[in-house]
Order: C-alpha cells, then sequence, then structure tokens
C-alpha cells in the first residue's frame, strides 16, 4: 500500500507542478504517452529521445529519468507552439537551416530507398565488424596511385627508410609530411573496407605489403590499438544499427559510385591546386592547434573561424576553386556552403585532400538532390514525415535559445518581451495531459539506475546551430 501510495503522489505532484492532467481517455490514444493542445507525444518518439538524447542526471533511478524526459518533452512542445505563435518560421536565419535540413533529408531517403534497403546484412557479418566497433587502430601509410610506385615504397621500406623521411618527399600535404602520413587513430567505418580489413589483422609495428584500394595503393603501419570510448557503453540496439548502416553503406558503395558517375556524364571535377594551397594555409593559420585536440562533441570548425578565414582571403573570394562542366564554385561559395551547415555536420579541413573531398561530397549531394527532385521524392510521405519531426524540434530550440539568450534579450529588448509573453500565454492558455500509467508500464519491479552516455552517431547528425 505504501508503494502504490507514493506512486499515486508523485502522480499528482508532476501533474500540480506542470499543470498536467491525465484522464480516462488515455485508453483510446494509442501509442501516446502525452499532449500538449493539438500536439502529441507518441511512445515511439520518447524511447527515441529517452535514449539519444538523456535528459536525466547520472545514476538516476529509472521512474524518475523518465520524469525528467516526459517534462523535456512537453517543455518542447510549448517551445515550438510558441515559435509557431511569433512566426518563427518566417526568419530568414531560419528559412537558411529548414531549406538544408530538406535537401539532406532528400538525399538521405533517396539513397536509402534506392541502395541501402535492397541490402541484406547477415548475422556472421554484424558479428564480424562488432568485435572492430570497440577497438580504433592507429595507422601510418604511404600513398601512391599505381602498382608501379606502391612496389618502389616498399622497396624502400624494406631497405630501412622510414616512413617519416618517404612522407617528406612524397606528400603535398604539409600535415602528412610532418606527421611521416600519420592518420591518427582510426575506428570501424573510417577507413576503405580493404585498408580496414588489413590493419585490423595486423599487430603494433607491422609493415603491410602494398594494398591497393579504390584510391589507389597503400603502404600499411600499425602503431597502436585502443579502445573506443564512445561506444563502450552505448546500447546495443544503437551499436546494431550503427554497425549495420556502416555495412550497407559500403556494400552499396560501388553502386553508388556507378550511379553518380551516370549523373555526371562526361563532366569532370576539376580543383585549382593554387587556390586548394592558399586555402588550406590560411585555413590552418586560423585554427592553429585547435585541430590537434578533436572533441566528437565539438564542431570540427566554427563559423566565427569561417569569417576569419574570409577575411584572410578577400583578394581570391572571387577566384574559382572548382569546375564541374560549365558550374563553378568560387572560393566564397564553399565558405557559405560551409557556414549553412549545422557546425557539427561541417568537415574537417585540416589536410588538403580533406578539403578536396568536402568540395566533392558537395558535388555530389548536388547530383543526387536534382535527380531526387527529378523524381519528386520531396513529396514522399515519409520524407515529408521526417522533415515535419526535425523542423518542430530545429523552432522549438531557435525559440528557446532566443528566449533564455542573454545576447537576443539585450539586443532586441522588444523582439524578446513580444516572444516572451507568447511563451507565457501558450503555457497558460493550453491543455496538457501526460498518461503515466502508459509512461510506467513496462518498468520493472525494482527499480533500476539509468546513465546516459553521449552517443557519437546521434550527436553528429543533430540538426543544431
Amino acid at each position: 500500500m505504501k508503494k502504490k501510495a507514493l506512486f499515486l503522489t508523485i502522480v499528482i505532484f508532476f501533474a500540480v507542478v506542470l499543470g498536467l492532467t491525465s484522464c480516462d481517455k488515455q485508453a483510446s490514444l494509442e501509442g501516446v504517452i502525452a499532449e500538449v493542445g493539438e500536439e502529441k507525444i507518441y511512445r515511439e518518439d520518447f524511447d527515441i529521445s529517452f535514449f539519444l538524447n538523456p535528459q536525466y542526471a547520472i545514476r538516476t533511478p529509472m521512474k524518475k529519468a523518465r520524469q525528467s524526459q516526459i517534462i523535456f518533452l512537453v517543455n518542447q512542445k510549448f517551445y515550438y507552439l510558441a515559435a509557431r505563435e511569433s512566426d518563427l518560421e518566417e526568419d530568414p536565419l531560419i528559412q537558411n537551416h529548414l531549406n538544408y535540413i530538406e535537401a539532406r533529408e532528400i538525399i538521405r531517403f533517396y539513397i536509402q530507398k534506392k541502395f541501402l534497403d535492397q541490402i541484406t546484412i547477415d548475422d556472421q557479418e554484424i558479428l564480424e565488424a562488432y568485435a572492430r566497433l570497440g577497438t580504433k587502430v592507429r595507422v601510418q601509410h604511404l600513398f601512391t596511385e599505381s602498382p608501379e610506385g606502391a612496389d618502389s615504397l616498399y622497396a624502400r621500406i624494406s631497405r630501412g627508410e622510414t616512413f617519416e623521411s618517404i612522407a617528406q618527399q612524397i606528400y603535398r600535404d604539409s600535415t602528412l609530411r610532418e606527421s611521416g602520413g600519420d592518420l591518427g587513430y582510426i575506428g570501424f567505418g573510417d577507413m576503405d573496407p580493404q585498408l580496414e580489413e588489413r590493419v585490423y589483422s595486423m599487430s603494433p609495428g607491422e609493415i603491410s605489403q602494398p594494398v591497393q584500394s579504390a584510391y589507389g595503393y597503400h603502404i600499411l603501419k600499425v602503431l597502436d590499438f585502443q579502445q573506443n570510448v564512445q561506444f563502450q557503453e552505448t546500447p546495443e540496439p544503437v551499436k546494431i544499427k550503427t554497425i549495420k548502416e556502416i555495412l550497407q553503406t559500403r556494400a552499396a558503395d560501388k553502386q553508388i559510385r556507378a550511379h553518380l558517375n551516370d549523373l555526371a556524364g562526361n563532366r569532370k571535377i576539376q580543383v585549382s591546386n593554387r587556390i586548394l594551397d592558399v586555402l588550406v594555409t590560411e585555413t590552418m593559420n586560423v585554427m592553429g592547434n585547435r585541430y590537434d585536440e578533436v572533441n566528437l562533441f565539438q564542431p570540427p570548425i566554427y563559423t566565427g573561424d569561417l569569417n576569419r578565414i574570409e577575411l584572410r582571403l578577400q583578394d581570391i573570394l572571387d577566384e574559382i576553386l572548382i569546375t564541374f562542366g560549365e558550374e563553378t564554385m568560387t572560393v566564397e561559395d564553399f565558405l557559405d556552403r560551409l557556414r549553412q551547415m549545422p557546425p557539427l555536420h561541417r568537415p574537417y579541413l585540416k589536410t588538403r585532400s580533406r578539403m578536396t573531398q568536402a568540395m566533392i561530397d558537395m558535388i555530389r549531394n548536388d547530383l543526387i538532390l536534382q535527380e531526387a527532385r527529378k523524381q519528386n521524392l520531396q513529396k514522399d510521405p515519409e520524407v515529408r514525415e521526417s522533415i515535419r519531426k526535425i523542423t518542430e524540434e530545429l523552432l522549438a530550440d531557435e525559440f528557446q535559445k532566443r528566449l533564455y539568450g542573454e545576447n537576443f534579450k539585450k539586443g532586441s529588448p522588444d523582439q524578446w518581451k513580444r516572444i516572451s509573453d507568447i511563451y507565457e500565454n501558450v503555457k497558460t492558455e493550453t491543455d496538457t495531459a501526460v498518461y503515466y500509467l502508459k509512461l510506467y508500464e513496462d518498468l520493472p519491479v525494482s527499480d533500476s539506475l539509468m546513465a546516459p552516455n553521449p552517443i557519437q552517431l546521434f550527436i553528429k547528425n543533430r540538426y543544431v546551430w
């Protein structure tokens, strides 16, 4: 009886604090665990948020963790409703963000439906990949485009020359020259499958014979192995999902490459080496040593960095950086496109090769987007629903930032007062209900502890500006 009384007390307490009510109509709302006005929170969306965007403290009892999460999601609905009421979606900056989201989601669904959904991954492949997921390997490598060049490099290594001395001679990229071809710690899914297969079978200090990849030929040296900390305590379903996505993408890689070649036709991507070298140099001057302190949960490059790079490149902003058939991309175009991305989506631009790959990826995305729009994929109900959910999350986040941001409050006091009044009115006037029995119905008798873990895959793919 005491447990039951305590449970009812908790439910009533949170209902009073939030202005929430629970009612018998929950039985007719299949899958709905809360309502905020006309907006509904479904159990499926709650579970995703609970594990991938945790809003509860470390070592929190399960029941309390769920309470914290549902409070967070209800408040998100308030922010979203207030954002709509204040016409935040009409803001040019928000429109820019929404355009980026729509394009990215269309591209993602196009690749998923045309290629990835056609590929089946068996259990044996998953088991083999699982063992590699928890380990990263530090690799040095020497690269050449021809088998003859690879044989020559291997012969030099066999005669006693070091990776460091050879790298000084063969690489244009200053970082690879100075590091002796050190790629740092690489994880499962980060490299060409042929290279990954080889390095994970090697021992520290071992040097490979020439290994062919999709890009050319490589001589590899394994320096060290270490645990992949980010994935050690990741929930098992997320690990399996990550592995399947990587394996599906690899299996589809040749098909995707061939498809892109068909879309490109006779057009070739040409990069101006002179302009590229200047861009890489100025990027490294602005970034300094920060690229040596990689943090998965911080952007590879901030908007302020891009603005500083642009100031240093005033004389060449109109110069053509890349040509693709009759289309061109200037230095200014490239920096603008990087600015449009959510900071965590931006690529690392530390080396010449990574900078080039970022530009190539932009053109490839443009090709796929054009083809997807020709097929009206933007009207697909699944695409529209995904965009709707992300839009709602974006508007809620942006409204919250403006509501509680001191810079916005000081810089635009009249606008801040307007959105503050709208928010308070929405909270007061909106009927809200949380169905706690549904929220707790699958809890074990003994309340376990939750410990939220940051998940790299989710963090890297959220739309957060």
